[in-house]
Parts: structure tokens; sequence; C-alpha cells
């Protein structure tokens, strides 16, 4: 008889637990603090609108990177002329002859150029305020930065 009053105290604590349980979870889950999201809702509110966050990232990092990119810019110029820039400046040099004026870095060989004369269909990046090229005849270059032609 002790045993079978055991048993039967095990399974009415049981279920009050398991009753007890389930109050909590009712009364506290869906609730104005913790509410519950339906499916529906992810798919038609959230994911729109995710969506459009990321498509408006992009095209920020897009055009960001446009900008630190640059684009070149076709310059001529004439026998004497001078081409000064900015730091951080590049150019290519597609035609003719020209010396480097102050501290260049020639990307395309991976060296420094301080004076000399400059290689055809290398890249140069300004490495030094005011530093550029004299044309020594007719000059063909590609630019992409702050630059002045005096």
């Amino acid at each position: 008889m002790k045993r079978k009053s055991l048993v039967i105290l095990a399974c009415v604590l049981a279920l009050a637990l398991g009753v007890g349980v389930g109050a909590y979870a009712t009364g506290t889950f869906g609730t104005q603090n913790d509410p519950l999201i339906t499916k529906s809702y992810l798919e038609q509110v959230v994911q729109p609108e995710l969506e459009k966050e990321v498509r408006a990232a992009a095209e920020e990092a897009k055009q960001t990177a446009a900008s630190v990119a640059g684009t070149f810019n076709v310059v001529s110029l004439s026998a004497g002329q001078k081409l000064t820039c900015n730091l951080g400046a590049e150019f290519l040099l597609r035609s003719g002859s020209a010396s480097a004026l102050g501290g260049l870095s020639d990307i395309t060989e991976g060296s420094a150029v301080n004076g000399g004369v400059l290689k055809e269909n290398h890249l140069y990046m300004v490495a030094e305020l005011g530093a550029g090229l004299r044309a020594d005849g007719s000059v063909t270059l590609l630019v992409t930065g702050d630059y002045s032609i005096n």
C-alpha cells in the first residue's frame, strides 16, 4: 500500500510540474515583450527589408570602390610641358618620351624612380607631393588622381 501511494504521489507531482511549466510558457512566450512571429511575416516584411538594406549597402560599396579606383583620363603633352601630381596619383606612359620629376614608384617593376627616363607602358605612382614628369617630346598618358599641367 505504501508503494502504491508513492507512485500516485509521484504521478500527481509530475502532472503538477507539467501544468506549471505549461502555464509559465503560455504566460511568457508570445507576449508584447517576447512576440512570436510567423513565417509569412518573415517572408513578407523582414526579408524584403533586409534585401533592400543589403542592396543599398552593396551599391554604396560599389560607388566607394569606383571612387577609390578612379578612372583614367587621357592626357597629351607637348615637348617641355610638365605634369605634376598629388600624392597617390597614378599615370601610365602610353607613348612618347618623358623624364621623371621627383619621387615616383614604378609599380610595373616594383622599384623607386628618382629622375631618369620613364618607360612606355609602365604604371607609375606618385610617392612624393608634386612629383610627376616632363615631356621630352609628344607624350600620351593615362592619368588617375589629381594633377596639373605646367
